[in-house]
């Protein structure tokens, strides 16, 4: 029997039947999957996936698993190269409006050094007043923060676009200011402890 050899599928109404090449591993098969599905999104000027990208193609890469476990049992082998790069193209296609991007109002980046600007500018920041490598490290500490954020924000499914923190004008506003009454809080009763005089952080 070459049924093995066989791989049958529809395009545009017919039946069409190729032969099979070298099998590929499990590991591979998902990785060049994952990296084919990435280099298709990045293509024009997006040059990075978001928060919420990554997260569908962490879905996108459980579906290449379950492909490939199901073309094993139904041929009795693993895909070749063909089947994955079609597997791709048909998946993209179908899901291609889960990706679609709207207008970007703020990157990642933007967004932290827009929140570390509003920190420096605050009366408490006064860099003399802090020990030495205090100042750094709370400005650090708070990048981390506003990436942290950024996100947990920039991740909501389609249909909710006044929510991401990328495309909502409203939400980057709000998240500024969540986060600068989050320093004056964290100021109070944390980074107090920085500054010249208190023996808790004298360097």
């Amino acid at each position: 029997m070459i049924e093995w050899l066989l791989f049958s599928f529809r395009k545009r109404g017919y039946l069409m039947v190729r032969f099979l090449t070298e099998e590929l591993d499990k590991d591979y098969f998902v990785k060049q999957y994952i990296q084919s599905f990435k280099r298709i999104l990045l293509v024009g000027d997006a040059n990075k996936l978001s928060a919420r990208e990554e997260s569908l193609l962490e879905l996108e890469k459980k579906s290449s698993e379950l492909f490939f476990d199901s073309f094993l049992k139904q041929h009795g082998r693993a895909p070749d190269e063909d089947s994955l790069l079609e597997q791709v193209k048909v998946n993209f296609l179908k899901r291609s409006h889960f990706f679609k991007r709207s207008a970007q109002v703020i990157d990642e980046e933007h967004f932290i050094l827009s929140h570390v600007d509003q920190v420096k500018r605050m009366k408490e920041m006064k860099r003399e007043i802090f020990v030495e490598g205090g100042y750094s490290y709370i400005l650090e500490r708070e990048k981390k923060l506003a990436r942290d954020y950024f996100r947990k924000n920039d991740d909501y499914p389609e249909g909710y676009e006044e929510l991401i923190i990328s495309r909502s004008i409203t939400a980057v506003n709000c998240g500024l200011e969540k986060l600068a009454n989050n320093f004056i809080e964290s100021f109070n009763f944390f980074y107090r402890g920085y500054i010249r005089g208190n023996s808790m952080h004298e360097l």
